[in-house]
């Protein structure tokens, strides 16, 4: 075991070992005999996702705000552009492979974000604050600006996509300020749940059991419902599903969890 990934790549490269069992994409530059190894590329149940906490940005305790949000974002434009190529889009909070889930589809359109914003009464405006500078018109609506800090980790592909998330949202006039920390600090962050908006990446298994990410049990640390979401019927569904062995009710009950 070693303690970063370089130090596994240096051991790699002086042939101290014959090979590393995962390795960040933009890591393997550093590797030197690519000629003698063989790369193979697994697909893993990770999801990469926006987890949005309410309770230090209260406006996004609007169902409608988060709705409208979700249609800022061009996935595919992340996936080709950041990714390359080797991802694929989810729609909800299920691996893609789990069957029966399915979830509505918020498509990415900001003309739509447009208009919902337009009728939501959040009007583009001058930032006016004595302290800071902004030098894009930002929203805002009953002396409020429609103002967003998103915090992820720091690392290349998280932080180019942060940045295509931010280049978004400033073009339909959402502030939006990026934290981005390191390992240690970042997970200071999460077990205070201290941020507004978490770029974040949460691995399942793939018979995906989603409890330790979204029952209300798992809103306070050590538990991952990084979105701090509480539903007693979702409680109910993740518990079921939890205690069955028939995949076929389970994949029911995940469904209905999901919708």
């Amino acid at each position: 075991f070693y303690s970063s990934y370089d130090q596994a790549i240096e051991a790699l490269n002086n042939k101290n070992i014959d090979g590393i069992s995962y390795l960040p994409k933009y890591f393997e530059d550093k590797i030197n005999n690519h000629n003698a190894l063989n790369f193979n590329q697994l697909q893993l149940p990770q999801y990469a996702a926006l987890f949005l906490n309410a309770q230090k940005a209260p406006l996004l305790g609007y169902p409608k705000i988060r709705q409208l949000l979700a249609q800022t974002i061009d996935k595919n434009k992340i996936i080709n552009d950041i990714l390359n190529g080797e991802a694929q889009t989810l729609d909800g909070p299920l691996f893609f492979s789990q069957p029966d889930a399915t979830a509505k589809k918020y498509i990415y359109n900001p003309s739509a974000v447009k208009t919902g914003l337009n009728e939501m009464g959040w009007k583009l405006s001058d930032y006016k604050k004595m302290d800071e500078k902004y030098p894009f018109q930002v929203r805002s609506k009953s002396k409020q600006y429609l103002a967003f800090v998103i915090t992820t980790i720091n690392q290349p592909e998280n932080i180019a996509t942060a940045e295509l998330i931010k280049n978004s949202w400033q073009a339909l006039g959402i502030k939006t300020d990026l934290e981005i920390l390191n390992i240690a600090d970042l997970s200071e962050k999460i077990k205070n749940r201290d941020y507004e908006i978490l770029l974040y990446a949460e691995i399942l298994s793939f018979d995906p059991d989603p409890y330790p990410f979204w029952h209300s049990s798992q809103t306070k640390y050590p538990g991952l419902n990084l979105s701090l979401y509480q539903n007693p019927n979702a409680d109910k569904l993740l518990e079921d599903a939890r205690k069955t062995i028939n995949s076929k009710i389970r994949a029911t009950k995940y469904a209905a969890f999901q919708q």
